[in-house]
């Protein structure tokens, strides 16, 4: 009984985690330089505690400042170690990510601005970085 409440109470987390994330744009490790100025990546997994609880922040953020959805992307840690390790190892080390959830703001200046964020991250916390 207890292996099917944990069962089900998962795949509700994995489920909302999914349809917060579903909202930004997939980007891919290789495309990151691509990015535009002003444009934000969340780097997160779907099988990280932390990173299910920031998401809702995250969106609500994202929500209250009124940033544009398509300028919003989501970099999928766990689909990347998989295609891209050695691309993946490379970008964490070259921009010093420690943990997820991470949030990378490319600015006016054309560099990676990187935060990485606790699971209990409050929303002014992240207002303050994504603006």
């Amino acid at each position: 009984m207890i292996g099917l409440v944990s069962a089900i109470f998962l795949r509700s987390i994995f489920f909302s985690y999914e349809a917060n994330v579903s909202q930004y744009k997939e980007v891919r490790i290789d495309q990151i330089e691509n990015i535009k100025k002003g444009d934000i990546i969340y780097v997160g997994r779907k099988t990280c505690p932390s990173c299910s609880a920031f998401v809702p922040r995250l969106r609500d953020s994202v929500k209250k400042s009124k940033i544009n959805i398509q300028k919003i992307y989501y970099l999928n840690i766990d689909k990347e170690k998989k295609l891209e390790p050695l691309k993946l190892k490379k970008f964490i080390s070259k921009n010093n990510i420690k943990s997820i959830p991470t949030i990378i703001v490319k600015n006016k200046n054309n560099k990676f601005l990187i935060k990485s964020f606790s699971g209990n991250a409050n929303e002014k916390e992240i207002d303050n970085f994504i603006k």
